[in-house]
């Protein structure tokens, strides 16, 4: 549970910091465009970043805080 909720966070606290990022490097290089259009270039980054990129690693670093009992557990050597 607290690994989901971790997961959760993670992914959370990127696509905050990713859109608001974008807005404000799309708002400095283009002033004037329409919000229609700055949400259909947005989405167009930053959906397919956080499907391929951000997820999985929100995933990994939850699951290396918070393995799973049996699996990924670190071994000691010579036990």
């Amino acid at each position: 549970m607290k690994s989901r909720l971790l997961h959760l966070f993670l992914v959370w606290l990127t696509v905050y910091c990713g859109v608001t990022g974008s807005l404000i490097v799309l708002q400095a290089l283009a002033p004037g465009l329409p919000l229609a259009v700055q949400t259909l270039l947005l989405t167009a980054i930053l959906v397919p970043l956080i499907l391929i990129v951000i997820g999985p690693m929100a995933a990994r670093l939850s699951s290396r805080i918070f393995p799973v009992q049996g699996q990924g557990a670190p071994q000691e050597e010579g036990a």
